[in-house]
């Protein structure tokens, strides 16, 4: 016999599995021989064959019927397989086996992965400014300041560029608070400013968007193009400021 042809053969009738089972199946407390079994009953069905002789499955997984009857019932109380009992027209009653808690187990897996990862990026984006704020303030933030910087992403979904552009205008008007910026951010929320294009657009409103001759002395902080002419800094703290 081709054992190429064989070969191919047996890749035609290959179980179509989903990889996330081989991923999380630790998470959901199976062990490999767990899987295996799994594996097995997928197969079984995917073929159209919905409760499989017992005799069979134990010859596959080399044990004997006791112990694969124990296995399945150790999967059905893990609550990732059940039978299904069904009562045709003629009143005879079928059994099959049904994966669909697995599956549902494994995709509540994925969901929360990703959210974790989603919660994960957030706080390390959040660690990256309180950084920038205390190495552009040169000292430790307080966990007021920390808490009103978290407000801003969590409370307020301002977004990361907007809050770097208010900590420049703070940076160049020499008021370095936390409570500046929140009013700098504050003001362009009430007037519509939702991208960094229009913070801009309303900094020149105001006459406060321009940069130090020496950009060396904001060394993290975005250069911009600098003006011919000198400019006054508005003060954002004050609550007579024009409006829009």
């Amino acid at each position: 016999m081709d054992y190429q042809f064989l070969a191919k053969s047996m890749m035609a009738g290959s179980v179509n599995l989903p990889v996330p089972l081989l991923q999380y199946h630790h998470q959901l407390g199976l062990e490999d021989t767990d899987v295996l079994l799994l594996i097995h009953l997928h197969g079984y069905i995917q073929q159209g064959e919905y409760l499989p002789p017992i005799a069979e499955l134990s010859k596959r997984m080399a044990l004997t019927q006791s112990e694969c009857y124990i296995k399945i019932q150790k999967l059905i109380d893990a609550k990732v397989l059940k039978i299904n009992t069904e009562i045709d027209a003629q009143r005879r009653v079928t059994e099959r086996y049904d994966l669909t808690p697995l599956w549902e187990k494994i995709a509540l897996q994925v969901v929360n992965q990703v959210e974790d990862e989603v919660v994960e990026e957030k706080q390390a984006r959040d660690m990256s400014m309180y950084a920038l704020i205390e190495r552009e303030f040169s000292r430790q933030l307080s966990p007021i300041e920390g808490e009103t910087i978290a407000n801003w992403t969590e409370l307020e979904h301002y977004e990361p560029e907007l809050i770097k552009e208010a900590l420049k205008e703070a940076v160049i008007a020499g008021k370095k608070n936390i409570r500046y910026i929140d009013r700098i951010l504050s003001n362009w929320q009430a007037n519509g400013v939702k991208t960094l294009d229009d913070a801009k657009a309303a900094s020149r409103e105001f006459g406060t968007h321009t940069m130090k001759t020496n950009t060396k002395s904001f060394p993290n902080l975005t250069s911009e193009a600098k003006p011919a002419k000198p400019f006054k800094m508005y003060n954002w703290l004050d609550d007579n400021k024009p409006k829009t």
